[in-house]
């Protein structure tokens, strides 16, 4: 540890008269404090404690940053100390919605960037990152999605049931309903039906017959479904009336949905569709479409329609 360097005060001098005259009388008085060796260009001499010449050379803090304008309050830029700048204190919040790369947002606005709103604090063109030191943000919840829905529910909870992560032929959205009084909880919200569309055959009567590359549907889960299904249908060389029949056709269920054409006249034809509603029906059942004439002559059936939308699930 270096020692200050401390100078003595100026001698004193006092005139005494003698018998030759007037002669100079010198008295060194005792030394006085001093500063402290050392200090560089620009530093000044602050205090290091409350003792009295306990004194050292320090350098002069940073000084405010130039501009600003009238109004404008010193706001910090980062986390480092005396990084700051002349902003607008409580500047006006504008909500621009999602963040778009190119503009130059300005402070205020604010952005939505992946599913986390930020707060525009300078004027930057940077997509927005959480402030340095502060807590990690989680994004925006999102509906579990899957080829299952999940085991341990809780009420209100939603869920998006596919077929396949990579082509999915459907996209349905539940909500599971733990007070409904139902085994199947899993409410169906959203979503469009599953369709199939295709088959064709030429048959004679009273035979049940699946429609050759007609569509087929496997259900994903136990519960209740609805059921739609349609064919166009013609006769060739028959000219009476008689009815032929489209089925939906399950591996579990049965047979639950059948309607009814009635031709009239030879090479008669048109198209008909129906509708089963609350159809209860089990996972992993294997539904199809099948036709059925009743009449003489050979009936032809083609493009064959299924289409089916869950109601609830368990």
């Amino acid at each position: 540890m270096s020692t200050p360097l401390y100078t003595q005060a100026p001698p004193v001098a006092i005139k005494v008269k003698t018998s030759n005259g007037w002669a100079d009388l010198v008295i060194q008085g005792p030394p006085g404090q001093g500063v402290p060796i050392g200090g560089a260009l620009g530093t000044v001499l602050a205090k290091k404690s409350a003792t009295d010449y306990d004194t050292q050379w320090q350098t002069i803090p940073p000084a405010l940053p130039a501009g600003g304008a009238t109004g404008q309050a010193l706001l910090k830029k980062t986390a480092t100390d005396y990084d700051t700048q002349w902003g607008t204190a409580g500047a006006d919040l504008v909500y621009d919605g999602d963040y778009a790369s190119g503009p130059t947002y300005k402070d205020g606005e604010i952005v939505v960037y992946n599913g986390i709103a930020y707060l525009c604090t300078m004027p930057t063109s940077s997509p927005p990152a959480a402030w340095p030191g502060g807590p990690t943000l989680a994004p925006w919840p999102k509906p579990a999605y899957g080829t299952s829905l999940p085991v341990s529910p809780v009420d209100g909870q939603e869920a998006v049931l596919v077929d396949s992560l990579t082509a999915p032929t459907y996209q349905w959205t539940f909500r599971y309903n733990a007070g409904s009084t139902a085994t199947a909880k899993w409410e169906f919200v959203g979503g469009v039906p599953w369709t199939g569309i295709g088959g064709s055959i030429s048959t004679a009567a009273n035979t049940w017959s699946d429609l050759t590359s007609g569509p087929t549907f496997t259900v994903p889960r136990a519960g209740i479904y609805h059921a739609e299904c349609g064919a166009f249908m013609q006769t060739t060389a028959y000219t009476a009336q008689y009815n032929a029949y489209i089925g939906v056709l399950g591996s579990t269920a049965g047979r639950f949905l059948q309607i009814t054409f009635v031709p009239t006249g030879q090479f008669g034809g048109a198209t008909c569709y129906g509708i089963y509603a609350n159809a209860s029906l089990v996972a992993s059942e294997s539904l199809k479409l099948q036709v059925n004439p009743t009449g003489g002559g050979t009936t032809s059936f083609s493009q064959g329609m299924l289409k089916i939308t869950p109601v609830r699930v368990s």
